[in-house]
């Protein structure tokens, strides 16, 4: 599969998809099983649902198992409160303190 998916892309956008993918390498934690931003020392929840996704089209070696950790990672960092406007929405680990504690507990 992995072939298959990689070939679909036409030579510009493999680039820049091999370019996006060792950045997002590099900035990956595993401590926390997210990426960390950019000139920062927090972490970003929704750089990493984009990841797990390259992660999934690139299917390396042990791919599929980081994947898998920042999907979960991604999930506990969701609002789940339904009556709330905010459910599904991606907790801003910047400015919450409820999200910094829950950031805490999923900490490997």
């Amino acid at each position: 599969m992995k072939e298959k998916m990689m070939q679909s892309l036409n030579d510009n956008t493999r680039f820049w998809f091999t370019a996006a993918m060792r950045c997002m390498d590099g900035r990956w934690s595993e401590t926390t099983g997210l990426v960390d931003r950019y000139h920062s020392l927090r972490d970003e929840v929704r750089g990493t649902a984009w990841y797990a996704l390259g992660l999934l089209m690139r299917d390396g070696a042990d791919d599929r198992a980081r994947a898998a950790q920042a999907l979960e990672r991604v999930l506990a960092n969701q609002w789940t409160d339904p009556p709330g406007r905010r459910l599904g929405v991606m907790r801003d680990l910047r400015r919450n303190s409820a999200s910094r504690a829950i950031l805490r507990k999923t900490r490997l």
